[in-house]
């Protein structure tokens, strides 16, 4: 949940928001990998989204085609965001891993 109205949740290849106020749901993007894991970014203006592929920050006010990946090649799980969202934490192919993002 982010701010007591959405909630983001994703199925195999699909990344959405559902408004509780309105009642609707948004697709945000669709992968061409399956999606293991997605968390809103404290601020809510942004996902953190987890594939085979790697882990990416979304940005939630824009549409776009991708998203920059803040680790390539391998998921980061489980995942742990700071609660400012200043870094994520997790495990990688390479061990414990702490990555700035903003």
């Amino acid at each position: 949940w982010f701010s007591q109205d959405k909630v983001l949740f994703w199925t195999e290849l699909e990344l959405w928001v559902w408004d509780r106020a309105t009642r609707q749901h948004t697709l945000v993007t669709r992968s061409s990998e399956p999606i293991l894991y997605a968390a809103w970014h404290p601020s809510g203006d942004a996902a953190f989204v987890t594939t085979s592929q790697g882990t990416f920050l979304w940005d939630m006010t824009e549409i776009k085609r991708d998203a920059p990946a803040l680790v390539s090649d391998a998921p980061i799980l489980p995942l742990f965001i700071h609660p400012r969202g200043l870094a994520v934490y997790g495990l990688a192919d390479a061990g414990l891993l702490m990555k700035n993002v903003r």
